[in-house]
């Protein structure tokens, strides 16, 4: 989760925020659910996020989950499908995938997540067509990484799409990332080479030709972010974003 706020607010192009259903004291913690001995407070409850911004999100951004329940994080889902207009993008991360699914915002959309939980989506949401082989995938204002690391790649195309090459490429060799020239922003289902294995090359689901990067959105130059979490976020951290007049709201549910 923290690389894709740090590539967020790294860009200049959002004004990145966390956000929760109450602003407490909440502690991160690991995948397996273990305390990592840090603590945040969220920028904003929802009720103060409401009220101090009070527009949808331009991107709302949903890491992966531990613990993650539908009937557990019934608000969340809510808040993110009540925020989700016609001018915000969601991007999931991860497993962050399962929480998007479950708001339905993924129906009748194609979309990819985790390897570990696509057969199980694809029974639960047959109403969304679901690809492998690929380190993200965008459909419009839905798109999804289909691991935490790739999530750094599918955060980059983001910037791309709403800030341009130059500022992508320039937030990558901010963070040291490698890019090999950032192929996987043009095609998501490049692989990078410490995973080319002359004997058996991975088959890919789709190509380059598939792909299209999509331009910023006129009349936007900045954008702004949010962090947001769930009831139970002492062990959850989720991502959303909302627009401040020409900046970018980012949100991390």
């Amino acid at each position: 989760m923290l690389p894709n706020f740090e590539i967020l607010a790294d860009s200049g192009a959002f004004d990145v925020y966390s956000v929760a259903p109450e602003r407490n004291l909440l502690p991160l913690v690991s995948e397996q659910r273990r305390p990592s001995g840090l603590d945040f407070i969220p920028h904003f409850s929802y009720a103060e996020y409401a009220s101090q911004i009070g527009t949808d999100p331009d991107l709302i951004v949903i890491p992966g989950m531990p613990g993650y329940t539908p009937e557990r994080d019934g608000v969340m889902l809510d808040r993110i499908r009540a925020h989700a207009g016609p001018n915000t993008t969601v991007l999931g991360i991860c497993i962050g995938g399962i929480v998007l699914a479950d708001t339905g915002l993924l129906d009748g959309h194609t979309a990819t997540t985790n390897a570990s939980v696509m057969t199980t989506l694809a029974a639960q949401h047959p109403a969304t067509n679901w690809v492998s082989n690929v380190r993200y995938f965008d459909d419009g204002n839905m798109l999804e990484s289909t691991t935490l690391a790739s999530g750094i790649d599918a955060t980059l195309h983001i910037v791309d799409r709403f800030a341009g090459r130059a500022t992508a490429l320039d937030v990558a060799r901010k963070i040291g990332y490698p890019n090999t020239g950032l192929k996987y922003l043009d095609d998501p289902s490049w692989t990078w080479p410490s995973e080319q294995w002359p004997t058996a090359p991975p088959s890919h689901s789709m190509t380059g030709q598939d792909w299209s990067s999509r331009p910023a959105p006129s009349g936007h130059n900045r954008r702004s972010a949010c962090r947001c979490t769930t009831e139970s976020a002492k062990q959850d951290l989720p991502d959303c974003s909302i627009p401040i007049s020409d900046r970018s709201t980012a949100a991390h549910m």
